[in-house]
């Protein structure tokens, strides 16, 4: 048998070389303004705003242009036009708290790094996009051609670059110690194509 895989869907997994012990405690310092997130259940909290992005900041420059050279990487491999890191935010989750499943509109590809995860921490769990149009299959096993989820294990800091309408979530984080996640959105550089507006034509109605 010889097999082919037709519609791959490109999730990759970068090594970022940036000191994690000098990154965790300049996230320290914005754990005062975080906030609970409606995606995040039963803990856990965010600086998320879609119109501030954290990785603009000082301090954080190093690791963005880091981030941008994976970008271009994973960029190549899709064959996307040139994208930009438009908002980012960092999420904290402790014990008990999970991940709901959700997408990021607004995004061509989006991005979750982790400063801080444990060893065999929760991974980051994606939605088959191609559960809804299935529609009479039965399987006897669970297959990477059937299964509803996937997940993949995340290693502490690592950063992961999905396409932004692949439906991802956690399930419960289990452990003592907080999971620091800094997690951001892209957008093309060049938009031209993009948020065109389309008007219906202006037939004439008078009566003949």
């Amino acid at each position: 048998m010889k097999l082919h895989d037709i519609f791959p869907i490109a999730v990759a997994e970068f090594r970022i070389p940036i000191g994690i012990k000098s990154l965790r405690e300049d996230l320290k310092m914005y754990k005062n303004i975080m906030k609970e997130h409606p995606l995040l259940d039963g803990g856990g909290f965010s600086t998320y705003d879609p119109s501030v992005s954290l990785l603009d900041k000082t301090e954080f420059r190093p690791l963005k242009k880091t981030f941008d050279t994976c970008l271009e990487e994973y960029k190549e491999l899709i064959g996307l036009k040139d994208l930009q890191i438009v908002n980012s935010w960092f999420s904290v989750m402790t014990r008990n708290s999970s991940l709901k499943e959700h997408r990021h509109p607004a995004s061509i590809v989006s991005g979750a790094y982790y400063p801080k995860c444990s060893i065999n921490s929760v991974g980051l769990t994606f939605k088959n996009p191609l559960e809804p149009y299935r529609m009479c299959e039965l399987y006897n096993g669970v297959t990477g051609f059937n299964a509803v989820k996937g997940t993949l294990s995340v290693q502490e800091g690592h950063l992961y670059i999905f396409p932004s309408w692949l439906e991802h979530g956690t399930d419960v984080h289990t452990q003592e110690e907080e999971r620091y996640v800094i997690s951001f959105n892209t957008m093309h550089v060049d938009q031209s194509g993009h948020n065109k507006e389309w008007f219906a034509p202006q037939y004439n109605t008078k009566t003949i």
